[in-house]
């Protein structure tokens, strides 16, 4: 354990998936039927968005495209509010990140000039102040965040090609201070090509990464220890997997690497896996997706292969169809 590592290197943005104008952020939703989309999109991004639900409301975050300036919507009864810069600070070159604590919907993001991790309150009755960098934290990669209690937040950062730090923090009584860090952990016994994405599934955090090969492998985290190191067989994709909880289930999503579709499959227990499905027909554009729970459905975010179209997804994809199964 450490507190205080070397600084990593300079920003990777050779993963980064994005055209000269970004691309049109598309979202799918599972009902009884399958997956559909979502009428309209939040916009174009650089990157694929985060998702996040709070107080009643499903947020998407993102990077604009021209000025990597971080901005958000909130999809309020199938409409999507207008966009809002998080700050006019807030840039990045990575996939920002949205966590619900405390009361407030936080936002964290690698800076794109300093690769320090900011975080900042948005749409809070908290004051407005700057941004302020997580102690401890710059990061290469997009950062990933999940609640595990009132005040505490987990959040991972990848510090460079082997190694990526897993923190606990407790959150401040108002903004403008810094998260308190209690504890942190490394992991350095692979290689990490992009982020790892974090999940709290009961009183587990799960941590999901994929590998130079294309694996795709997750873990445990408590304090001060992981759990065994585990991959899941064929499976194989070139981006960062999502994963989130969702009525009593871990689902995972991820971008193929052949065929370019999103595929998904639940577990009840992050060992034991349903046979993977389509949540979309067709390739998507080459980049991450994101996963997260509203109002009791599940929703996913990528972004569209064709960027002038808005959606790549038919009207309901029925569940189960071409299903590749994991061992």
């Amino acid at each position: 354990m450490s507190a205080s590592p070397p600084s990593p290197p300079a920003a990777d943005t050779s993963a980064h998936s994005s055209t000269a104008n970004g691309a049109v952020i598309s979202l799918t939703v599972k009902d009884t039927e399958g997956w559909r989309p979502v009428p309209g999109s939040p916009g174009r991004s650089l990157t694929t968005p985060t998702l996040c639900s709070h107080q009643g409301n499903l947020y998407a975050a993102y990077a604009e495209p021209d000025t990597g300036l971080v901005q958000y919507r909130a999809l309020h009864h199938e409409e999507w509010r207008e966009p809002e810069p998080v700050h006019e600070q807030a840039r990045t070159d990575t996939r920002p990140t949205l966590v619900s604590c405390a009361g407030s919907l936080w936002c964290l993001y690698t800076d794109r000039d300093t690769g320090l991790v900011h975080v900042h309150p948005i749409n809070s009755s908290l004051p407005s102040t700057s941004p302020v960098a997580l102690p401890y934290q710059q990061s290469c990669a997009a950062p990933s965040a999940v609640r595990i209690g009132p005040r505490r937040v987990r959040v991972a950062v990848r510090r460079g090609e082997q190694t990526v730090a897993i923190a606990e923090y407790r959150l401040p009584r108002r903004t403008g201070r810094a998260w308190s860090l209690k504890d942190q952990g490394w992991l350095t016994d692979d290689r990490f090509p992009q982020s790892m994405e974090l999940a709290q599934h009961g009183d587990t955090t799960w941590a999901l990464h994929h590998g130079e090969d294309g694996s795709i492998s997750a873990t445990t985290w408590s304090p001060q220890r992981f759990g065994p190191l585990w991959t899941m067989e064929g499976q194989r994709t070139s981006h960062t997997p999502a994963l989130t909880s969702h009525i009593g289930q871990l689902w995972l999503a991820h971008r193929d690497a052949t065929t370019g579709r999103l595929l998904a499959a639940s577990s009840p227990d992050g060992h034991t896996w349903s046979p993977f499905s389509p949540i979309t027909a067709t390739a998507v554009h080459a980049a991450a997706p994101c996963l997260t729970s509203h109002a009791g459905h599940l929703y996913a975010a990528h972004l569209d292969a064709h960027p002038h179209e808005t959606t790549s997804c038919p009207a309901a994809l029925p569940q189960g169809q071409d299903s590749p199964r994991t061992a």
